[in-house]
């Protein structure tokens, strides 16, 4: 019992090995007694108790246990206890055959203190893990919860100290739930005015098994909120059992709302608040936490809590690093709160939204992840997103996206993209902030979520604002965008894609899109079973198809099919984006291909009379690309019943783009007869005529004029023609307009002028001048059907007059030296023609005409021209001396 500088003496003295072996001398009770004495004043050194287990002491003192030993029982448990204590010997302790077992016969056996320090000896042995299973297995747990009712305080005392320390153990909280223990638990806790102790250790043991469902509906049957809640409020409690029953409150309400809606009920939220401002540090966390539960998915308690003032102002005092468990759950409580919007105005103080500003810049992940949820939470309402802009919040939320957490990264995304799509001017101070670069980076580098709310917020963000998708554009969003187009979330998807529709909407956008590779992920979007993912892919897929790169590879990656099979849904915007890519892919010749071959015509042709707003202009559209490819598409989509629609779309004035694509369509289709006979019938020739005298667009008139052109081709329609009066339709084109539709109008002028019933009609009509005009084209083409128009016409007499008095004679003449062998035959012709009028000569003599017609005659290289010309001065000579006169002195007649 002396220093423990004796005690070290002794045993490297080598004392203690006699000293074990004395223990067991039951024929010497006196000797046994010195030597267990002696060795128990030892066991108190750490270092020699380890010594003494290394010695065997243990085999000694389990027979001493087995057999008895009376008069020296606590010394014995004492000695073990001491030996058990040391956290080396634990296991030691705890594996030695027959100790537990033994151990577990002296608490039912022996008198009352050595019953208490064996029960201790058991709670020892718990502090080390590896030991909780053994002793669970070894039956220690029944015996136990037994006693927590026993008579005597100290054995009460004991026992709950031991099931709190089992009960650190998940698989010992089941067994002590089963084993009946938790009434008695809930019992012991109630008894305020028993031993400190022991209430407070069945407070601890009732937190750990809370931990587990089962126990938590059993404590809650047994009236353990209750308890806890009594337990908090109550005068007799201690700090510890403050900071167990407010754990007890946490870990029962971390899920089911029933417990929540109890701890409310019973008065917990005022006595867990009293807690936090006046606990300790331990029960304070524990208390905020309960508080954080009960806020999760109940309203009721949101709202208690939430619009109190008095709550707010006890909670907030904890906004502040200096406590950051205290603060972690602080933040937790008003994260959870500010789902409600009668919950915001309590956090929306200019003081609190400065906190949780600066908590953004704090380095504890946890209170800026929380931080950025609460952000993210105010952006839902109006004022919230206000007076976060207010509190400067957003040059700290867009440096969160860079440097926070994933979460952190996710929750500053989530608020800067409801604030984004709140207001164009919130979207302005977004972008003044730089945040379009740290979105860019969460496409690739944030969680999955994270890559949602960035694609959702660059969306809202090009919302009105043009120059914002150059920056997107500049900050290479187009590559991580494309990526995220095989995200596994569909809404990273669907965003995603809207943002490329956005963006590509000019030449840059669509390069990058395409270069990036970005059309077999748009194409992939067609056939997803979202709707909106098959809107912006198909949004994005038909700006990046006007690229004739880009027509190909459409085709290629199999986009043909699912545009067909989108194309025929009754949904307006789905059905504009696919039917404008085919339109843009049918440009180019695999596309055509690829659409006829998936089933094109068939499909499309009923969106002519069926497809929403401009559907029905651009399946015209693509009908007209078909129908150029090859004369089997046309009688395709004749027989298909196209004929009637189209005719139909292009009656339609106040529709100019869908008057161009059917108008084409019906060209392309005139080509082939049966077209013709089709439209015959259908009126369709007075339709023509009518959109060629008010047609919205050039395009549609060429197109009229060409399809005149090709029904004037044929002699058996050239009579209907005219009865629907094509030819002052014509003429008003060839007279007022350039380029291909005065060619087209002209060509079937020329082709009605075969038919000598119209020679009359034409003049009368008011053709000549306007033909007369055509004389001086630049295009010799044009010069040669025009003289040859006019030389036809002249062979009405009656029409050989005006044509001299409208200035005829004057570009003929011309045309008479053209270096073209066609158009001087012509404008000779048509001379040789005017000159049978006797009126008409002295004009063309006055006019110059003899020298070039003898010019022709003696030079040039056409038979036809120097007949033409030969004829010419022929009818200018016959009865007419001034004119015989003039051949002569212009060397017309060759000097004998």
């Amino acid at each position: 019992r002396g220093a423990r500088r004796v005690r070290v003496l002794i045993a490297d003295a080598g004392g203690l090995p006699p000293l074990i072996r004395l223990t067991t001398a039951f024929e010497k009770p006196d000797v046994q007694r010195h030597s267990l004495s002696a060795l128990r004043s030892m066991s108190e050194d750490e270092a020699l108790a380890r010594l003494l287990i290394t010695e065997g002491i243990l085999t000694s003192l389990i027979v001493i246990l087995q057999e008895g030993l009376p008069p020296l029982e606590e010394h014995v448990a004492i000695f073990l206890l001491n030996l058990a204590n040391v956290q080396a010997n634990k296991t030691d302790v705890g594996t030695a055959n027959d100790c537990v077992a033994s151990v577990l016969h002296c608490i039912a056996n022996w008198k009352l203190p050595a019953r208490v320090k064996m029960i201790e000896v058991l709670t020892s042995l718990a502090g080390k893990d590896t030991n909780q299973e053994i002793l669970r297995d070894l039956g220690v747990l029944p015996p136990l919860i037994g006693l927590l009712l026993d008579d005597h305080e100290s054995i009460r005392v004991a026992s709950s100290a031991a099931i709190y320390a089992l009960t650190e153990d998940a698989g010992n909280q089941l067994v002590v739930g089963h084993g009946g223990a938790i009434p008695r638990l809930v019992k012991l806790a109630t008894q305020l005015k028993d031993s400190s102790a022991a209430f407070t250790s069945a407070c601890g043991a009732l937190m750990n098994c809370a931990l587990t469902a089962e126990n938590r509906s059993i404590i809650a049957q047994a009236g353990g909120l209750k308890a806890m809640v009594k337990m908090l409020g109550s005068k007799h409690a201690t700090r510890q059992s403050r900071v167990f029953a407010a754990g007890c409150i946490l870990n029962m309400t971390v899920e089911e709302t029933v417990y929540k809606s109890a701890v409310a009920d019973l008065g917990g939220i005022p006595i867990l608040l009293t807690i936090v401002s006046e606990g300790s540090a331990l029960a304070r966390h524990n208390a905020l936490g309960a508080l954080r539960n009960l806020t999760l998915d109940h309203d009721r308690n949101k709202v208690a809590i939430g619009t109190s003032a008095e709550a707010m102002l006890q909670l907030s005092q904890w906004m502040s690093t200096v406590d950051p468990i205290s603060c972690e759950r602080t933040l937790g409580i008003f994260y959870s709160n500010t789902v409600r919007q009668d919950c915001l105005q309590q956090v929306l103080r200019p003081n609190r939204m400065a906190t949780l500003v600066q908590l953004l810049d704090e380095n504890f992940p946890a209170l800026q992840e929380l931080a950025a949820g609460i952000f993210s939470n105010l952006a839902a309402d109006p004022k919230g997103r206000n007076e976060t802009v207010k509190a400067e919040a957003i040059p700290r939320l867009v440096a969160t996206c860079v440097t926070g957490t994933d979460l952190g990264r996710e929750r500053a995304a989530a608020c800067l993209r409801s604030l984004a799509a709140a207001s164009t001017q919130h979207s302005q101070v977004i972008v003044h902030a730089k945040a379009i670069q740290p979105l860019v980076g969460l496409l690739s580098e944030g969680t999955i979520n994270a890559q949602t709310h960035a694609a959702a917020t660059l969306l809202n963000l090009t919302h009105g604002h043009d120059k914002h998708n150059d920056i997107i554009l500049k900050a290479g969003g187009v590559p991580p965008l494309v990526a995220l187009l095989e995200s596994p979330e569909m809404a990273s998807r669907e965003f995603a894609a809207a943002v490329l529709w956005r963006i590509s909407t000019g030449h840059k956008g669509q390069n990058l899109v395409l270069d990036a590779g970005g059309i077999p992920g748009l194409v992939a979007l067609l056939q997803a079973e979202s709707q909106a993912a098959q809107v912006n892919g198909s949004g994005a897929l038909a700006n990046v198809s006007r690229l004739p790169k880009s027509k190909d590879v459409v085709v290629e990656v199999g986009g043909v099919p699912p545009l067909l099979s989108l194309v025929v849904l009754d949904l307006p915007e789905l059905q504009h984006n696919t039917i404008t890519t085919l339109l843009n892919v049918s440009l180019c010749h695999a596309g055509r291909v690829a659409i006829e071959e998936a089933g094109g015509i068939p499909a499309l042709v009923p969106l002519l009379a069926t497809g929403q707003n401009d559907t029905p202009g651009l399946a015209a559209g693509v009908l007209h690309g078909l129908a150029n490819e090859s004369n089997e598409n046309k009688e395709a989509i004749v027989d298909d019943g196209a004929i009637p629609i189209l005719l139909t779309l292009m009656d339609a004035m106040d529709h100019p783009m869908q008057q161009d694509y059917s108008s084409a369509a019906l060209r392309s289709l005139c080509s082939v007869e049966s077209a013709l006979e089709v439209l015959i019938p259908l009126q369709g020739v007075e339709a023509i005529i009518r959109l060629l005298s008010e047609g919205r667009t050039p395009g549609s008139i060429c197109n009229a004029a060409a399809m005149l052109w090709k029904f004037s081709e044929r002699p058996e329609y050239r009579g209907v023609l005219v009865e629907e009066g094509a030819i002052e339709a014509l003429l008003r084109v060839v007279g007022g307009s350039v380029g291909e539709a005065q060619d087209n109008a002209f060509e079937a002028l020329c082709n009605l002028a075969l038919e000598q019933q119209n020679h009359t009609l034409i003049p009368k009509a008011g053709g000549i001048v306007p033909c007369l005009r055509l004389l001086s084209s630049n295009n010799v083409l044009t010069q040669q059907k025009a003289a040859a128009l006019i030389w036809t016409l002249a062979t009405a007499a009656s029409n050989r007059g005006p044509i001299v008095e409208s200035g005829g004679l004057e570009p003929l003449i011309a045309l008479c030296e053209s270096p073209n062998p066609d158009v001087q035959a012509s404008a000779a012709g048509a001379l040789m023609t005017l000159a049978l009028k006797k009126e008409n000569k002295p004009a063309l003599v006055q006019a110059n005409a003899v020298m070039p017609l003898i010019e022709l005659v003696s030079d040039c290289e056409s038979d036809v021209a120097r007949a033409n010309a030969a004829g010419a001065l022929m009818n200018l000579a016959l009865k007419f001396p001034k004119g015989v006169m003039t051949i002569t002195a212009g060397g017309g007649v060759p000097p004998p």
